[in-house]
């Protein structure tokens, strides 16, 4: 396992936490992040992750809610409402990784922590994101194309 990924998953553990028992407090999440991830940037990559879903949760969830077919948030295992969240904001915000290592590295955790209905279940909502994420990108360019086009 690469250690991102077992960042990755401690990120989604924290979430889950905050998810499962929205009254966590920040100091309980310390004592569960310190000594899981054992250098220093790992920790910072899995703080920034769990601190970035928290953030941006509303946005994350609203791009979620848009991509299930017949389904609501409330719905979602938390596991797998978790590992969307963190995927979704590795796909909107942090976007710093390839789209494919994204998803894939979200399957595995599924994979780890859920079941397999749930790992092709999130394959499909995360395809659909990741769809809708590359159409808003080729209609900017194609809008930045006409511009530059009309102003010759």
């Amino acid at each position: 396992m690469s250690t991102r990924r077992r960042a990755r998953e401690v990120a989604m553990q924290a979430l889950f936490r905050y998810d499962v028992n929205p009254t966590t407090s920040p100091e309980e999440i310390d004592a569960f992040l310190s000594g899981r991830l054992h250098f220093p940037e790992l920790e910072t990559f899995c703080r920034s992750l769990v601190d970035g879903v928290r953030s941006n949760r509303q946005a994350i969830d609203a791009t979620i809610t848009d991509a299930l077919e017949n389904w609501r948030m409330g719905r979602l295992a938390p596991v797998d409402r978790n590992v969307l969240r963190l995927a979704v904001y590795e796909l909107t915000v942090e976007r710093g990784n390839p789209v494919a290592v994204v998803i894939n590295e979200s399957l595995e955790i599924c994979r780890r922590y859920s079941s397999a209905e749930s790992v092709a279940f999130a394959n499909g909502v995360l395809d659909r994101i990741a769809s809708q994420l590359q159409d808003k990108t080729t209609e900017g360019s194609d809008e930045t194309i006409s511009a530059a086009t009309e102003e010759e």
